[in-house]
């Protein structure tokens, strides 16, 4: 659309600009003509006293054109379609962040323009200037009512449009989230939940785009819960209906079961598939298919048998029950009866036919029968390899089987070995323990001899030397132990010298032996041959103190030999001492001798001083007033030196004085006294003759010098000044002589003060006026009278401008020139500083705040509006919608309007939700609060404030109780809405009955019984727990005596507990004494019965006897060693409860020896061994038939293979054995004996 508009506007001839402004309200196109314009050619210019008149030119029209822009955007376009053109012609925009000297501009936002126009490249001389405001159209805002689809992906939606604001009329399009138009229909129908964009459009082409969203429900899934038939073709199947999702309470189900059941929990089903049909409060459908399925075969899985251990009650039978319904009740029996055992593991049996029943918890029983076998004894062959030197541990051990055992073995030696070889065996017992893979275990002892340690005796030994370097020394020694012969190795520093048991003419040092057996078992010794120390001499000498003194002094310090020294100098006298004193400077010699005769002779050279000798150098003053210097180069004598004057000190040297000095050094000698003078020349003098500055800034000063004094000729330095043509100031000036002597002084050149012009304006009333003045003073410089140029004292009728003065004094002197800048008023500019829209729909809250500057206050205001309103604020506030307008003026009556739009915001709509659903309720369980409810809120100014009548907050709340609930919602701006009462359901408390059916037939028996019944209210089906148990039925039959408690829990997971006691008969308590119960073997001992609670008895000793005896105490005699349980089952016959009571009783002594062993390998009594029980210390020793001993064991578990403690086969024949051994309880076992050893 195009528009074109012819706009009559006046010219104001102020100075040199022609200004105007032009409001356009943001339409697609505008076109403004603008004819007859006047344009300045150039502003005034002052040079000298001349003044150039601007020269104007007519324009016959400038066309402009404008592309506006809509709500927000930044696309505007300002042309300049026709315009003066001429190079002296410049052009510059500025507004809204652009800057810019192109003629036309794009890329606007809404607001304020200026384009200005100038005949100067650098922009200083303005010609022109237009303002254009550029206004942005009234927001579109477009209100709708949304109608969601009523089931999952449904198509019921509804968008329908209540009303618009903005400029009107308005057009509608209906997009997909892709930009394409899918509609234009109002209302738009037939919607499923999805994202939907509208598209309006208002008068000036405007487009605003809103995004509404219509839910899609939640899709109604349904799951259930299934519980399995009791047993294989039973009826007794449940199956519960839960929503997992989505529908709208309450809902309707129907089962296609014979009985077609209606509620969300379906009894009595059989094996089979079944369908459920779900309805919700609007229809929604969801069908599931569920299968009521039977229990597992009750079965055994798996089953491990581990065969009983030879001669041992260790077997083991482990069974893997599946199938049927957990927990697994077990009944084990042997050829004996039943056994105790009621678990799926029973260990600890000998070798026999066992029985399994095992029930599930439904009470299906199957059985088993089961074959345990015993497993066949270790029989072992040993090899034996003894230990090669004394302690170490190279002996080896090696077993092989001669029957067939379980595989794979394990084998443990004591050492840590675990094959069948222990190598790196030391001397000591080794025990072997041997598992097989049915951890069936035997162990086996072995002991090993340790050779005799080698051992030296030393027969003749020199190892300290008389002097030092003698080689005298001697070593001899007899070796004993290992196994001879022995090799004897002597080595020095690494390298062998000898080989024999005696060396000889050794020197001091370190020797190494190593003595080699038979066996190459090593002996290693070191022998150390010493010597005294060397006999040293140390000289502490003090030499003369001065050249050609005899106070020198020289002492002996002697160190090593052997003390008692003699000493012999080559003085003239005998001197005998180690201190030669009160000597010169020479050459002297010594001779010690120690106590041992070594002789030690020695020189030492005393020195002296060298003669103090004095050099000097004079220094005479150069320049008057300084010092001179003497430099002084002393020699000789000891340093430091120290200087003694005599009269004047030398430290600052005054010319034409006298002056003497000696020298002395550390040890105090002098040297000969020095005797000098120093001279100097007269002061240097300056005369100055001075001419000042004729005016202030010239450079026509000079000065003239006269010197005398110091030593001609002289050089003037001014510092880099020039000394012709001077400026005002001071000077410095430094006068140097032959000698290089200085001296400074200081001139000043004085100059008249500046001329200064002090102005006094006025400034144009208003901006943009030509009404201001500028009148002016001088003061400064030679005085009046002066004269301005231009020669205007006072100027009137200017603009604000920069203009220039000048003045000139009485003496001619000219004033810098002035540049005076002639201000005026900042343009008088307005602005709306912020505004508030109404809070609320229909409020009266509003205000409009405005923020004013420039032109001359005080300022003046005219509000008004459509509907009368008036207000003469600068600050407006209580407004209800609509459009404001504002003139405002200052004092000198310039003024500028503004405009601003209230808005109040659309009324509150809020809908609620309750989010929480647990099978038909909102709260779980009865006296719960775990409801949750959401609101949807539109409409006011978010964000929003939710107070609930429970005092919950928030736009979700959670944990709300049954009952009615209600809640407030107040906006951003505080404007208030009111829902109604909501309604929040829970189910009924659960209730039942709990009710005993027999108490526990024995103390500590857990076989008490109770049932739960008549359970109502909840969400059915229930789950039970017996908390004591874990039972999972109605009735418990595993109970203990105590307070036991059940669980109950329906499918919402809400819990009642219900309690009931169980009894039990009295406890009984089997308890006897045993005395003694330790001892040698046969044992007499006596058992008293104690026990509590019981009528009948029945007692038993590991196998050696059972017996039943009512109320009586018994003795009975135990003659085989060992360890024995004494085992008492007590019994009440009333009610055929039981208790069982073991203690153990210890039977000291050894099984008696054999009188023969044959070692010959065939596995056949090739060891004397021991049986034992209850031994502590033990000790045997053998001796041969002349009574020497060839072996001992320490340990009842060694054994002893005919081999001597070397580990050597022993010959056939009788030995005899002395043992002794001690019982852990103290009892001491005494015997002697012999044996036959048979090869």
């Amino acid at each position: 659309m195009e528009m074109y508009i012819i706009v009559k506007y006046v010219i104001h001839f102020r100075k040199s600009v022609i200004g105007m402004d032009i409001k356009i309200k943001m339409m697609k196109k505008i076109i403004i003509i603008l004819s007859s314009l006047l344009w300045l050619s150039s502003s005034a210019q002052i040079t000298g006293d001349s003044t150039i008149v601007p020269n104007i030119a007519a324009i016959d029209s400038i066309v402009y054109s404008y592309v506006g822009v809509c709500q927000n955007e930044s696309t505007g376009e300002i042309i300049i379609n026709t315009y003066p053109i001429s190079n002296s012609f410049f052009y510059d925009w500025v507004g809204q962040g652009i800057s810019t000297t192109v003629v036309n501009v794009d890329s606007l936002d809404a607001g304020t323009y200026t384009f200005d126009i100038y005949n100067d490249i650098n922009l200083t001389t303005w010609l022109y200037r237009v303002n254009i405001e550029v206004e942005e159209p009234q927001q579109i805002s477009t209100f709708v009512d949304i109608s969601h689809p009523t089931c999952h992906n449904y198509d019921d939606g509804e968008i329908n449009i209540l009303n618009t604001l903005g400029d009107g009329p308005f057009s509608y399009l209906w997009e997909d989230t892709l930009g394409n138009v899918i509609s234009t229909t109002i209302p738009f129908q037939n919607l499923v939940g999805s994202t939907y964009i509208l598209a309006t459009e208002d008068i000036y082409g405007c487009v605003e785009k809103d995004t509404l969203i219509l839910d899609n429900p939640l899709e109604l899934i349904t799951n259930a819960n299934n519980d399995i038939v009791s047993c294989i073709d039973s009826c007794n199947g449940i199956s519960s209906v839960i929503v997992a999702s989505g529908g709208i309470a309450p809902f309707t189900y129907q089962w296609n079961d014979p009985n077609t059941q209606s509620n969300d929990t379906a009894f009595g089903l059989c094996y089979g598939t079944y369908e459920i049909i779900t309805t919700d409060d609007n229809s929604c459908k969801d069908t599931i298919t569920i299968t009521i399925e039977n229990p597992d075969t009750l079965k055994i899985e798996s089953l491990f048998i581990n065969d009983a251990c030879f001669n041992t009650c260790d077997g083991e039978i482990q069974v893997n029950i599946t199938g049927g319904i957990q927990p697994y009740s077990y009944e084990w029996e042997n050829t004996s009866g039943i056994l105790p055992s009621t678990s799926s593991i029973i260990n600890n049996l000998c070798p026999d036919s066992y029985l399994l029943k095992f029930t599930d918890s439904n009470g299906c029983i199957e059985s088993e029968s089961i074959q345990l076998l015993e497993q066949d004894s270790f029989i072992v062959n040993n090899y034996i390899s003894p230990i090669s030197c004394n302690n170490f541990c190279d002996g080896e051990i090696s077993i092989h089987f001669t029957n067939q055992i379980n595989t794979p073995i394990s084998y443990f030696w004591s050492n840590g070995s675990q094959d069948t070889i222990a190598s790196d065996l030391c001397s000591d017992s080794i025990q072997l323990v041997i598992t097989d893979a049915n951890n069936c275990l035997d162990t086996f002892f072995y002991f090993l001899n340790n050779p005799e340690i080698i051992s030296i005796q030393i027969d003749n030994l020199v190892d300290t030397l008389s002097c030092f370097s003698d080689s005298n020394g001697l070593i001899s020694l007899t070796t004993f132990g290992g196994n001879a012969p022995y090799e004897y190795i002597w080595t020095d520093n690494g390298n062998i010298f000898d080989t024999t048991s005696t060396i000889s003419s050794l020197a001091a040092n370190q020797y190494d032996l190593k003595i080699i057996d038979n066996n190459e078992c090593e002996f290693d010794t070191i022998f150390t041959i010493f010597e005294p120390t060397k006999l040293e001499n140390t000289f502490s000498v003090d030499e003369p103190t001065c050249f050609g003194y005899f106070d020198g002094s020289i002492e002996s310090l002697i160190n090593g030999g052997v003390g008692n020294y003699t000493y012999q100098w080559n003085t003239n006298i005998n001197d005998t001492l180690e201190i030669l004193d009160s000597i010169s400077a020479n050459t002297y010699f010594l001779t010690v001798i120690d106590s041992n005769g070594c002789l030690l002779e020695d020189t030492v050279i005393v020195n002296e001083p060298t003669e103090i000798i004095v050099n000097t150098t004079l220094t005479n003053v150069l320049c008057y007033g300084e010092t001179g210097a003497i430099s002084v180069n002393p020699s000789g004598g000891t340093p430091p030196y120290n200087y003694n004057y005599f009269g004047q000190n030398p430290l600052q040297l005054i010319a034409d004085t006298n002056y003497q000095f000696a020298l002395s050094d550390l040890n105090g000698c002098s040297s000969d006294t020095i005797i000098f003078s120093i001279s100097q020349p007269p002061p240097i003098t300056n005369l100055f003759t001075i001419t000042d500055i004729s005016c202030f800034g010239y450079s026509d000063g000079t000065v003239s010098i006269n010197t005398s004094g110091g030593t001609p000729s002289y050089l003037y330095d001014w510092n880099g000044e020039d000394p012709n043509n001077l400026f005002a100031g001071q000077y410095i000036v430094n006068t140097i002589d032959e000698n290089n002597c200085t001296v400074t002084d200081t001139i000043s050149i004085n100059e008249p003060s500046e001329i200064i012009i002090n102005p006094f304006l006025t400034e144009p009333s208003c901006f943009g006026y030509s009404d201001g003045s500028i009148n002016a003073l001088a003061t400064g410089g030679n005085g009046s009278p002066y004269t301005f140029f231009p020669d205007l004292i006072t100027l009137s009728n200017l603009s604000s401008g920069t203009y220039t003065l000048i003045s000139e004094d009485a003496n001619g002197c000219v004033s810098n020139p002035l540049e005076i800048i002639l201000g005026e008023p900042d343009d008088l500019i307005a602005s709306i500083n912020s505004y508030n829209n109404i809070s609320c729909f229909n409020g009266s809250d509003g205000s409009i705040d405005l923020n004013v500057t420039g032109g001359s206050l005080p300022y003046s205001f005219n509000w008004s509006n459509s509907n009368g309103y008036s207000s003469n604020n600068q600050n407006i506030n209580n407004l209800s919608a609509g459009t404001y307008y504002i003139n405002i003026s200052d004092i000198n009556n310039c003024s500028i309007s503004l405009q601003q739009e209230l808005s109040h915001p659309s009324d509150i709509e809020s809908n609620f939700n309750i989010i929480s659903s647990f099978n038909g309720y909102n709260i779980s369980c009865y006296n719960e609060c775990d409801g949750e409810i959401e609101t949807t809120n539109s409409g006011g100014t978010p964000p929003y404030n939710i107070s609930w009548s429970n005092g919950m907050s928030g736009n979700v709340i959670d944990d709300v109780c049954a009952g009615i609930i209600n809640y407030t919602l107040i906006d951003d701006n505080n404007c208030e809405f009111n829902s109604v009462d909501i309604q929040i359901i829970e189910p009924e408390e659960i209730i039942a009955n709990i009710s005993l059916i027999n108490n526990a037939s024995c103390f500590g028996i857990c076989d008490g019984s109770a049932e739960v019944n008549n359970i109502t209210g909840g969400i059915p089906p229930y789950m039970i727990n017996w908390v004591q148990t874990s039972e999972e039925n109605q009735i418990a039959n595993e109970l203990c005596s105590d307070n036991n408690t059940v669980e109950i829990e329906d499918q919402n997971n809400c819990i009642e507990t219900l309690s009931i006691n169980i009894d039990s008969p009295l406890e009984i308590v089997p308890d006897f004494i045993i005395s003694p119960d330790n001892g040698q073997a046969p044992l007499l001992t006596s058992i008293t019965n104690n026990s509590l609670g019981a009528d009948v008895f029945s007692w038993s000793i590991s196998n050696f006897f059972s017996d039943s005896i009512i109320n009586t105490d018994f003795q009975t005699i135990i003659d085989v060693f060992g360890e024995y349980e004494i085992t008492l089952i007590a019994a009440n016959s009333n009610t055929n409860c039981s208790e069982e009571y073991t203690q153990v009783i210890t039977v000291e002594g050894l099984i008696e020896l054999p009188n023969a062993i044959s070692p010959n390998g065939d596995n056949i009594n090739d060891y004397l061994s021991f049986a034992s029980y209850g031994i502590d210390d033990f000790s045997i020793n053998i001796f041969n038939r002349w009574g020497t001993k060839v072996y001992t064991l320490t340990d009842v578990n060694q054994k002893w293979n005919g081999n001597s403690i070397y580990g050597e086969a022993l010959p056939e024949g009788v030995y005899f054995y002395v043992l002794t051994a001690e019982g852990v309880e103290g009892s001491l076992i005494e015997q002697k004996g012999s044996i036959t050893l048979y090869r």
